[in-house]
């Protein structure tokens, strides 16, 4: 008889489920401010993590898209990831949205 690991059962069923990008997509809101500070914050929130790393993020005014693209995408996506504790988040992309 062969034993497999309760541990990887469970991942898989959570991958299966999406259970995982849900948690981690729950924990990217909840600490949105927190990790992008309160000035982006207030012009932006996440929208959706798609299970192959891309998060979507919705912006308040094309401006913002343009300095959030331009100057921040790469420190959004490392604090996020350093908060997801891997490299969860492959991709970030802005797009005008509602915010709050």
């Amino acid at each position: 008889m062969q034993y497999v690991h309760i541990k990887s059962i469970m991942n898989k069923v959570l991958e299966d489920l999406d259970l995982a990008q849900k948690r981690e997509y729950g924990k990217i809101c909840e600490f949105w401010e927190e990790r992008v500070g309160k000035k982006i914050a207030g012009h932006s929130c996440p929208h959706s993590l798609t299970s192959r790393g891309k998060l979507l993020v919705n912006v308040d005014s094309s401006p913002w898209v343009e300095e959030l693209t331009l100057f921040h995408k790469e420190k959004i996506k490392t604090a996020l990831n350093e908060l997801l504790g891997g490299k969860v988040i492959k991709e970030v992309f802005f797009r005008i949205g509602k915010v709050g």
